[in-house]
């Protein structure tokens, strides 16, 4: 089972979507001209080259425009149609208009994300503007501790123009750590380029994981990859970071990285099966 744990919500059937939303008044990166969102089919092949079985899909909207989830996730089961199954929802804490309310507005948030079988939410701290370890957040990450949804974090660079660096430093994580034990967290894009920090953050604690999303093939073969094999080789998720990478591309970066090829396996679907409680059917 190979499992990419790292995909955008971002499909050629989704753009009128967003292009009828109302706009947030934030401002996009500009991005590279050989980034290209796909149709359905045309992602579906992909994954199929890069013999992915299962997507995760970060279904957090875009910071220009104001979605909603129980708009976005039908309209995107609709557009998936029958390829529906292949993919497991994670929800950006941005779509839930109501999150910023606090402590008062946690059930809600679990009977959403029931509601639509979401396993997991991220959170985006430059955007949010609050540091992970805020105590504006732990009521959320209680409940999710004892609903056993898994809580994804951008971690290190963003691209924003309008975010500010700072938020998204891995550090804060190890507090949350420690007051969260049985709370499942991930540190997307390894926490680059503090991935030091990250690694010390995943080797410390039993409930944290990585991605390796959204690097590039020189910025992995920057980070130490023997002690990373002989510390955290069961901590480490494998990530496209669709569509600013494509799935069959990425994936192939795995083959330069000094590793066994156990651990291959290991990142590219043994470690996510394990976090995300995930048992593949029988065909």
């Amino acid at each position: 089972m190979h499992i990419d744990f790292h995909i955008h919500l971002a499909l050629k059937e989704l753009e009128a979507v967003y292009e009828s939303a109302e706009d947030s008044g934030k401002k996009l990166p500009i991005l590279r001209k050989d980034i290209q969102v796909l149709t359905v089919d045309s992602l579906i092949a992909d994954l199929d080259r890069a013999s992915i079985d299962l997507g995760v899909f970060q279904a957090d909207g875009r910071p220009d425009k104001k979605v909603s989830l129980d708009l976005l996730i039908p309209s995107a089961l609709e557009a998936l149609g029958k390829h529906a199954l292949r993919f497991i929802f994670f929800a950006g804490v941005g779509l839930f208009p109501f999150a910023q309310e606090g402590e008062k507005r946690i059930s809600p948030i679990l009977s959403l994300t029931k509601q639509y079988n979401i396993r997991g939410l991220k959170i985006v701290p430059s955007r949010e503007k609050r540091y992970p370890n805020d105590p504006f957040w732990y009521p959320l990450y209680e409940a999710l501790s004892y609903s056993r949804h898994v809580i994804l974090f951008h971690t290190g660079q963003t691209f924003f123009p309008q975010d500010k660096l700072k938020y998204n430093h891995p550090l804060a994580l190890d507090e949350v750590a420690v007051d969260f034990p049985n709370l499942s967290i991930v540190m997307a894009h390894f926490g680059f380029p503090w991935f030091l920090d990250a690694l010390s953050i995943a080797r410390r604690h039993p409930n944290v994981f990585v991605d390796i999303s959204g690097l590039s093939l020189g910025a992995l073969e920057l980070m130490p990859w023997k002690l990373i094999e002989s510390s955290i080789q069961d901590k480490v998720l494998f990530g496209s970071d669709y569509p600013m990478g494509r799935p069959s591309e990425v994936v192939t970066f795995l083959d330069h990285l000094p590793i066994k090829s156990e651990t291959k396996e290991k990142i590219l679907g043994g470690n996510a099966c394990r976090i995300l409680e995930y048992q593949p059917q029988p065909l």
